[in-house]
């Protein structure tokens, strides 16, 4: 039987953490607090609902759907939705079978979002 080799060095890798990584928080400012601000205070925090309708959402989708070329955007507030939405758009719905990933969180968002079509596991 072969010998084990050498334990590795106790040397740390780093001497540092790594920094926190939040997608976006790198990209917030004055700007954004602004418009949060400006929804809270027109006490309208929901899309179709509210004393004061803003707009961020129409907005946003606008904007977004001009700088990445598309015809539409459409926000949502979840990636549950975000499934339910692209997999909609596809004409995914009863009958018709989906191949997902068997990573047991993802299985369960896209069959919440999938609407009685059959998954299957890769």
């Amino acid at each position: 039987m072969k010998e084990p080799s050498a334990p590795p060095s106790t040397a740390p890798v780093r001497t540092e953490p790594l920094p926190l990584e939040f997608p976006g928080i790198h990209h917030m400012g004055d700007e954004e607090v602004e418009a949060a601000v400006r929804v809270l205070r027109a006490r309208s925090l929901f899309r179709y609902y509210g004393v004061d309708l803003q707009r961020e959402v129409d907005s946003f989708e606008e904007e977004f759907a001009r700088f990445t070329g598309a015809r539409y955007a459409l926000a949502v507030g979840s990636g549950t939705g975000a499934l339910a939405v692209a997999l909609s758009a596809l004409g995914a719905g009863p009958g018709q079978e989906i191949i997902v990933p068997k990573k047991k969180v993802l299985r369960f968002r896209v069959a919440k979002a999938a609407k009685d079509a059959i998954l299957g596991a890769k």
